[in-house]
């Protein structure tokens, strides 16, 4: 009996660590216009908006799960404003998304996309909690944010979806 006892606490243990979890079924999206493709278990809602003043083009695509949310935006400028200091628009990027989210950072690496520089950031706030990427790549900047209540865990396939992001070729 101990032996059974011992082996339900581990894979209960595996479980609870996302070891043993199953992936949550995905289907890939690519959208030319931005240049990436990523995959989300379900149809994102999709949305772009033109700034007339500057020109600047959002599009976001949402997964809206109630007190879970998954964002991945991609803000296409105009000229190659970002490329010449993309460690500005990096910055830039995770403090408006802090003042956004009203948090504060946990804890932010530097990463990469195709060779192009990125930033990840783990933040909390006083109801929410989450991750985020960004990334500068030529005139365009993505964003990559999964929140969620706090106590509550992010969208399941959190880490598939953001592992998923990837750039088109031209």
């Amino acid at each position: 009996m101990k032996n059974h006892s011992l082996g339900f606490a581990l894979f209960v243990i595996l479980a609870a660590t996302g070891i043993c979890a199953d992936p949550v079924a995905m289907k890939e999206y690519s959208y030319k216009d931005t240049g990436i493709a990523f995959s989300m278990p379900q149809d994102p809602k999709v949305s772009t908006d033109i700034d007339k003043a500057t020109g600047l083009a959002t599009h976001m695509y949402l997964l809206d799960k109630g007190e879970s949310a998954l964002i991945i935006s991609a803000n296409v400028y105009k000229e190659f404003v970002l490329e010449n200091k993309p460690d500005v628009f990096l910055k830039s990027g995770r403090d408006a998304m802090l003042q956004n989210m009203k948090g504060k950072v946990v804890s932010e690496k530097k990463i990469t996309l195709a060779g192009h520089p990125g930033i990840e950031i783990v933040f909390e706030g006083d109801k929410l909690h989450g991750i985020s990427r960004i990334y500068v790549v030529g005139r365009n900047l993505y964003q990559l944010l999964s929140a969620t209540a706090n106590g509550s865990p992010l969208m399941p396939g959190t880490d598939q979806i953001f592992d998923s992001f990837h750039l088109l070729k031209p």
